[in-house]
């Protein structure tokens, strides 16, 4: 099976925490990239729920907005 060279651009901090999961978890970070990306081919999509908040729609199926109520002046 021929391989390929991935680069991501990430935040340090990010990177190292999640480092840091995965070597509990007793792999490396390109492992757990790997797995990932092998999980997303079996499911045939992002191996995880993605869901946008919950927002309330007014009677035009629009969202509607929080308004404040402090007094004009």
């Amino acid at each position: 099976m021929a391989t390929t060279v991935m680069q991501v651009r990430v935040d340090e901090e990010l990177k190292e925490r999640v480092a840091a999961i995965c070597d509990g978890l007793g792999i490396d970070l390109p492992t757990a990239i790997r797995m990932f990306m092998k999980r997303t081919v079996l499911q045939n999509g992002i191996p995880f729920s993605m869901t946008l908040p919950k927002q309330d729609y007014n009677d035009n199926c629009t969202p509607e907005t929080t308004h404040s109520t402090g007094t004009a002046k």
